[in-house]
């Protein structure tokens, strides 16, 4: 048992115990989700059928938009393909 003088080590569940991961080479996060919300917002503003647009996107890009998460770390390959594909099939640049 601790006493009330004993100071327990911060952990990551603490404010003080939380890494700071962009100092250990962790990928940057959510460019690419942004990227995916713009490409929705824009189906959805230009009223399209969301599963039709969405799919054409998927074969553009390889990947769905939908499955990318705000975790997900970026992949430049992925947002400019993304970017590619919203020009060719929806003549916008996100």
């Amino acid at each position: 048992m601790m006493t009330a003088d004993e100071v327990r080590p911060a952990t990551r569940m603490q404010p003080g115990g939380m890494d700071n991961d962009a100092s250990v080479g962790v990928a940057p996060m959510g460019k690419l989700y942004d990227t995916c919300q713009s490409v929705i917002r824009v189906i959805e503003t230009q009223g399209l059928d969301p599963y039709k647009a969405r799919g054409s996107v998927a074969l553009e890009t390889g990947f769905l938009i939908s499955s990318i998460g705000p975790g997900d770390p970026d992949d430049p390959v992925k947002i400019e393909a993304l970017r590619d594909a919203a020009k060719r099939l929806f003549a916008v640049d996100v």
